[in-house]
């Protein structure tokens, strides 16, 4: 019983915790952030954040989702989680989304630093 209401407690910490991080500043901070880093790179030339198709892939409402793509002319299925967030960054042409061509987006692995990229991702995470 005591463990139960543990449990029950530490989902109520993280979830009131969640609804105190969006409501003190920090989803702010992060868009600010992300919008920095995509203008300064000029990501926004290519990628749209409202879900309208550019020359690459919009950011809107990825995470999380299945899709398409081409790897060593092999097509298959995968989320869209931190891990090919991070690669599409680092090596975008290791998995080409299906419909776009390879070698339209040059690797960010030497211009961007890690936290430029979990910050990325922490947005595209918020895009809905």
């Amino acid at each position: 019983m005591i463990k139960k209401i543990a449990i029950l407690c530490a989902g109520l910490l993280c979830f009131v915790g969640n609804l105190y991080a969006v409501t003190d500043g920090n989803m702010a901070k992060l868009t600010q952030d992300a919008m920095e880093i995509l203008e300064s790179n000029r990501c926004l030339v290519c990628h749209a954040i409202d879900g309208k198709k550019k020359v690459g892939p919009s950011y809107f409402g990825v995470y999380g989702k299945k899709i398409k793509v081409k790897e060593g002319g092999v097509e298959k299925e995968v989320l869209v989680d931190d891990r090919y967030l991070k690669d599409a960054i680092i090596e975008p042409n290791k998995e080409i989304l299906v419909g776009y061509p390879a070698n339209m987006m040059k690797s960010y692995k030497d211009i961007l630093t890690p936290e430029e990229i979990s910050t990325l991702i922490e947005y595209f995470k918020i895009l809905k």
